[in-house]
């Protein structure tokens, strides 16, 4: 979790003062499944998908204020993926895979419904679609066959950093003008960037479920939480053009 914490704030110090509009915190469950192929092309059978947890932190800012509804996400993330299973064969080995990454996202927003609470002087609900990017890069896991573990550090399918494409929705809800609570649901596909070797044939993708739950803190001048309202028609600054004689 440190590695998590580091990379976040070097990614935060990248970004000029005052740019970042929210920051938030995730935490939650991650649903991961490996597929593999083998150099011959026969896929491993028998993997069941397995329940890890995955962190994440960042920041969110509106692209343009003339598209408010719009927005990028920059963060870092820790994720934790993994697989069982026994082998169909009559020697039934028994598998299990429990992998470590950390990594750095980018991403779009878009709020496509907002609900206001009329109790309250805030935005209220809103709901919005993601689409992310994410470079993961392996620092820690092992491979369990039956009684034997074995480090994966090293091993080619994990010695490449791995590129995920995400997508997916959540909702948020503004608890004041400076603090509002979300949960998400994205679903993600990654694949190896480089191969180890030119003529390896295995490859490993891995398919993630992450259901989280987080907060956002608005910055200074933020007015995200702060009610919508639509302008008057005829502009705020004064009555020209309308008077009649």
């Amino acid at each position: 979790m440190h590695r998590l914490l580091f990379l976040a704030l070097v990614l935060f110090g990248l970004v000029p003062q005052g740019v970042g509009q929210q920051l938030y915190m995730e935490v939650g469950k991650s649903r991961s499944a490996f597929n593999f192929w083998n150099s011959e092309g026969e896929e491993l059978d028998g993997l069941e998908s397995t329940l890890r947890d995955f962190a994440a932190i960042g920041f969110r800012k509106h692209v343009h204020k003339k598209v408010p509804r719009l927005h990028y996400v920059l963060g870092a993330s820790y994720n934790r993926y993994g697989a069982r299973g026994t082998s169909l064969d009559e020697y039934k080995y028994y598998y299990d895979w429990d992998a470590i990454f950390i990594g750095t996202h980018f991403g779009v927003e878009y709020d496509f419904l907002t609900i206001r609470d009329k109790s309250k002087a805030n935005r209220g609900l809103t709901f919005y679609a993601r689409l992310a990017l994410a470079p993961e890069f392996f620092v820690k896991g092992t491979q369990t066959i039956d009684d034997q573990v074995v480090d994966l550090m090293g091993v080619e399918q994990f010695d490449s950093p791995y590129f995920f494409m995400r997508g997916g929705a959540g909702v948020n809800y503004c608890l004041s003008n400076t603090v509002a609570i979300f949960a998400q649901y994205m679903y993600g596909k990654g694949v190896r960037l480089f191969e180890a070797k030119p003529d390896d044939n295995e490859t490993l993708h891995i398919i993630t479920h992450h259901l989280g739950f987080g907060v956002f803190v608005n910055l200074p001048h933020c007015r995200y939480c702060f009610p919508q309202t639509k302008p008057r028609k005829g502009g705020s600054g004064g009555s020209k053009g309308t008077m009649k004689k």
